[in-house]
C-alpha cells in the first residue's frame, strides 16, 4: 500500500548505522538464555543455616558427562563461597550409591549433597499468530531523479513452532538433618544448540536460585559478578 514519500535517499551513515543496529540486535539474541526454571520448592527453614560444604553428585553412568555436570556446578558454588566437591574424585568407579554417600559425609564432614538427574527429552508445540508490518520500499525515481520511499502493509501469515525441551532437575538434601529434602527444582531449555548450553544455563539459573532462598550463602564472592 502506498503512502508518504521521502525525497532522499539513506545517507551511508545511517544506513552503517542501520546495520550495526541490527548485527547488535542479533548478537544480544543470541546471547539469551534459552532456559527456565520451573517446579521449584524450598523448605521455609533452609535459610537458618546455608548450606557451607557439598557433595555434587550427576546422575549419569555416562563419565565424561558426569565430570562436565559436576564440573561445572562445584565451579559456580565455588563463586558464593560454598565448598563442593565433584563426586567422581572420591568414586572414581562410577556414580555412588547411598550407603557410600553416607560414608562420605561421615568421613569428609559434607553437610549437603546437590543431586542433578537428566529428565526426559519433550517437544513442546506453540501457535505463532500472524501480523502486519509497515515496511519501507525505497527505489530510484527517473522523472524525479531521486530516490522516493513509499510504505507498504506486509502480511506474516500465523505458523505452528515444535521445539525440543531438555531437562535437568536439581535436588538438594542437608546431611544436618538425615539428608531431608530442602530444595528441588527443574531447568528446561528451549532447543539448545549444545550439552553445554544446557549444563552452563542450568548451573546459572540454579546456583543463584539457591543462594536467594538462603540455601547456600546469600552473597557471591568479592569480585565477581
Amino acid at each position: 500500500m502506498a503512502g508518504n514519500t521521502r525525497g532522499s535517499a539513506p545517507t551511508p551513515s545511517a544506513l552503517r548505522m542501520f546495520l550495526w543496529a541490527g548485527l547488535l540486535v542479533g548478537m544480544l539474541a543470541g546471547c539469551a538464555s534459552r532456559s527456565q526454571l520451573y517446579d521449584m520448592w524450598v523448605d521455609p527453614a533452609a535459610q537458618a543455616a546455608p548450606l557451607e560444604n557439598l557433595l555434587v553428585i550427576a546422575m549419569t553412568n555416562e563419565e565424561p558427562r558426569r565430570r562436565l555436570w559436576e564440573d561445572e556446578f562445584v565451579a559456580r558454588l565455588g563463586e558464593y563461597d560454598t565448598r563442593a566437591t565433584p563426586s567422581y574424585r572420591l568414586f572414581t568407579s562410577g556414580v555412588p550409591d547411598t550407603s557410600q554417600i553416607t560414608d562420605a559425609i561421615a568421613r569428609e564432614g559434607f553437610d549437603g549433597v546437590l543431586v542433578i538427574h537428566r529428565l526426559p527429552s519433550q517437544t513442546k508445540t506453540r501457535y505463532v499468530p500472524g501480523y502486519v508490518t509497515t515496511e519501507p520500499v525505497t527505489r530510484f525515481s527517473y522523472w524525479r531523479r531521486r530516490y522516493v520511499t513509499h510504505y507498504r502493509e506486509v502480511l506474516h501469515p500465523s505458523y505452528v513452532e515444535q521445539a525440543r525441551v531438555v531437562r535437568r532437575q536439581v535436588e538438594v538434601c542437608s546431611a544436618r538433618n538425615g539428608g531431608e529434602l530442602i530444595w528441588t527444582g527443574t531447568t528446561e531449555t528451549v532447543d539448545p544448540d549444545s550439552p553445554e548450553m544446557v549444563r552452563k544455563e542450568a548451573a546459572a539459573i540454579i546456583v543463584p536460585e539457591l543462594a536467594r532462598h538462603g540455601v547456600i550463602r546469600p552473597e557471591p564472592s568479592s569480585g565477581r559478578n
